[in-house]
């Protein structure tokens, strides 16, 4: 009767365990493919750039997409199994790397010491803002050039904040959104250094 019992109540264990939900998969995602890598910026400095890798908060620096969905976007919480590639500063380096490399005879990502302008940047927001089924990807940065030596004195220092909606609530309109969000900063970025004197 005991081994009756026993057997029924595996037999009832398993059947559960076969009629769980299945783990959802990781899905990864990372910004589209440039389409234009000038922006229509000549040389502007001579000799060699340093596009630092952009500094972030703790939770900015991991792969995990942030959300808010609150009335006023005051709480970041993490998709569990949505991800970026790569940590947004990563993605966003690697970007500015070729956008920025008509911009000085040499452009790098190497120690800065070794060169003679840098670049720093900020990054101050990458999330998505959900508004009852609307999507919109929130990107802000703050951007410095610098002397390569000697000075610390920024020779141009600027602010940028964009919002670009998403064209679906699906994960993949967010990485456009996203995409599109980092380019209009760096374009709005180049156009300033466009107006600046080249040195």
């Amino acid at each position: 009767m005991i081994r009756v019992a026993w057997l029924s109540a595996f037999g009832l264990l398993a059947l559960t365990a076969c009629s769980s939900p299945p783990v959802p998969e990781d899905r990864f995602y990372r910004l589209a493919d440039l389409a234009d890598t000038t922006g229509g910026v000549g040389q502007r400095f001579s000799g060699s750039l340093a596009v630092e890798m952009p500094r972030a908060a703790g939770i900015r620096r991991q792969r995990a997409i942030l959300y808010s969905n609150d009335p006023e976007h005051l709480e970041l919480r993490r998709h569990r199994y949505h991800l970026w590639e790569a940590p947004p500063p990563d993605m966003i380096q690697q970007r500015m790397l070729r956008r920025f490399r008509p911009l000085a005879t040499t452009v790098t990502d190497r120690p800065v010491a070794d060169t003679d302008y840098r670049i720093q940047t900020k990054l101050h927001r990458f999330e998505r803002e959900v508004d009852r089924g609307s999507v919109t990807a929130v990107v802000a940065m703050d951007f410095m050039i610098l002397p390569g030596r000697g000075s610390n004195d920024p020779l141009l220092e600027k602010q940028y904040s964009v919002r670009v909606s998403a064209s679906s609530s699906e994960m993949i309109a967010s990485a456009r959104a996203f995409s599109d969000a980092v380019d209009q900063i760096i374009d709005q970025f180049l156009g300033e250094v466009r107006e600046q004197p080249a040195r």
